[in-house]
């Protein structure tokens, strides 16, 4: 049909009802086979909605704005179908590709393919062995709110360095679904800054000798020499101290800890046990009083060679140190804990180094 000669008041329109909204659209009636298949326009949104049954039923084909519930020509995808991948059949908007974070509770399977959004937070300390299982293709970006250990495994798990990490907060990465329950991170970053894989190089921080010792007022180990060599001696009766005074080197990290080396040997005795106590103090208060966390300790028993180097390793993990971290100035306080019960070495201890390391 040509309507180039019909005058605008009379051009078809390709609608054969209005209605204000899908309320109204809904509500209508008085309906006959005739009708079926004609469009009526829904004025709220300007869509187009063909009549399928005289019930009516409708189908919206085309126009107007795109909705998350609504089939017809443009159908946009939920947030969550757009954070899971689960429909490919539906457009995404940009507030779907730039949703909020989750949060998602660490668990031995942790659940990150579930989460609405592809940004999670990680919550807890749980060890987490694997994440869900969700298609291949989905992408993770997650950050970690504390300590946990993540654990590397060769087929689901798959972790940079191939190598269980101790995740500290702030921590991110990005993980990649391989399907079937199997996952690789792509890449993690330590909110500290540090390496995700340790360098071969020294894990030392600090060392100190008996030339070290900043003594207390009262009840410290007294120096003494034995063959020239400088020695810091503790009581087998009372308790004693050394203190040595450090400053983290920068770049160092405690996400995973640190632990003092004590190497000492008894002055004459030949079999018993030694109780070690040591503590840290960040120096950020005032000077004017001892301000040291809660000790740590272990008890060796002696080399049955009086003389024999003996080694101690007391071992912290970061929230033990005071709050040191990087750059601080700090002090170190070593203990022989000889009202112990545990503490059946006869005779002096004798201290010959200290060496703090990062694990």
């Amino acid at each position: 049909m040509e309507h180039t000669d019909l005058p605008v008041s009379e051009i078809h329109i390709p609608h054969n009802w209005s209605y204000a909204d899908a309320t109204a659209r809904a509500a209508a009636t008085g309906f006959v086979t005739a009708d079926l298949y004609k469009l009526a326009r829904q004025e709220d949104d300007n869509t187009l909605w063909m009549l399928t049954a005289v019930t009516p039923t409708w189908q919206q084909v085309g126009a107007g704005a795109a909705s998350t519930s609504a089939a017809g020509s443009v159908q946009l995808a939920t947030t969550a179908e757009a954070g899971t991948g689960t429909n490919g059949s539906k457009a995404v908007v940009p507030s779907g590709l730039f949703p909020a974070e989750s949060t998602v509770a660490s668990a031995s399977t942790t659940n990150i393919g579930a989460a609405t959004t592809d940004k999670v937070q990680i919550t807890g300390t749980t060890t987490i062995t694997a994440f869900d299982s969700v298609a291949a293709g989905i992408k993770r970006y997650g950050r970690f709110a504390g300590v946990l250990t993540l654990t590397h495994n060769g087929t689901s798990l798959i972790l940079p360095g191939a190598a269980n990490i101790t995740t500290a907060a702030d921590d991110r990465f990005m993980a990649y679904s391989l399907g079937s329950g199997n996952w690789i991170v792509l890449f993690y970053q330590k909110a500290s800054g540090a390496a995700v894989v340790g360098s071969s190089g020294t894990k030392t921080l600090c060392r100190f000798t008996a030339a070290d010792n900043q003594p207390p007022a009262s009840n410290y180990a007294t120096f003494a020499t034995r063959n020239s060599i400088p020695l810091l001696e503790f009581d087998a009766a009372t308790n004693q101290d050394a203190i040595f005074l450090g400053i983290v080197p920068e770049g160092a990290s405690f996400a995973t800890g640190l632990k003092v080396r004590i190497f000492w040997t008894a002055a004459s005795a030949t079999s018993g046990d030694c109780v070690w106590e040591a503590a840290f103090e960040r120096m950020n208060t005032d000077i004017d009083a001892d301000s040291f966390a809660s000790a740590q300790t272990t008890t060796t028993t002696t080399n049955g060679t009086s003389g024999v180097p003996n080694l101690t390793e007391i071992t912290f993990n970061g929230s033990q140190i005071d709050g040191v971290v990087a750059g601080d100035m700090f002090r170190a306080k070593l203990t022989r804990n000889a009202a112990a019960g545990g503490d059946t070495m006869t005779g002096l201890a004798q201290v010959i180094a200290v060496e703090i390391q990062q694990l």
